[in-house]
């Protein structure tokens, strides 16, 4: 979990079950050049629970990404893959 404002300049939310295989995406070398401006945060995925309700998430996986302030700017949800991040 994320402690104080972020400083990179978008904010990657991940709700993920247990297992962790649906967000491995994030990983793929396409995407490694963009890590340098997000910072990741992965988050269980408990339905109805508040966390869900703020991210607007209502089911997984759910990749949400936001600009510094949270503001949500998109949100990928079921099985992602690079090309749809």
């Amino acid at each position: 979990m994320r402690t104080g404002p972020i400083t990179k300049k978008l904010l990657i939310v991940g709700f993920d079950c247990d297992k962790g295989e649906a967000l491995k995406s994030l990983g793929d070398r396409s995407l490694v050049k963009f890590h340098k401006n997000c910072e990741f945060v992965k988050l269980p995925y408990e339905k109805g629970s508040e966390t869900a309700k703020k991210w607007t998430v209502d089911r997984n996986p759910s990749v949400v990404i936001c600009d510094p302030s949270e503001k949500i700017l998109e949100k990928v949800t079921g099985r992602v893959t690079p090309i749809h991040l």
